[in-house]
């Protein structure tokens, strides 16, 4: 950042809202963060991340998540 130059800062939220866990039956942490971190198997964390950042092909303009794009005799 440069010394002296104001930044304009914007918060965006995310599509889960934290107070969600005041309905969790055994929260287990302090955010959603947290909780995530802490009751998920290794194969739970890998299966999320993928789901965050996913594979994906581009066509042209168009951008189709990799899973969902059929494949038809050998080509996509």
């Amino acid at each position: 950042m440069d010394g002296d130059k104001m930044y304009e800062i914007k918060y965006c939220s995310g599509i889960v809202k934290q107070g969600i866990m005041k309905k969790f039956r055994k929260p287990k942490g302090l955010n959603l963060f947290e909780h995530a971190c802490n009751c998920n198997s290794l194969e739970d964390i890998i299966a999320i991340s993928y789901l965050l950042c996913p594979d994906f092909i581009q066509i042209g303009e168009y951008i189709f998540v990799s899973v969902f794009l059929k494949k038809k005799e050998g080509r996509l």
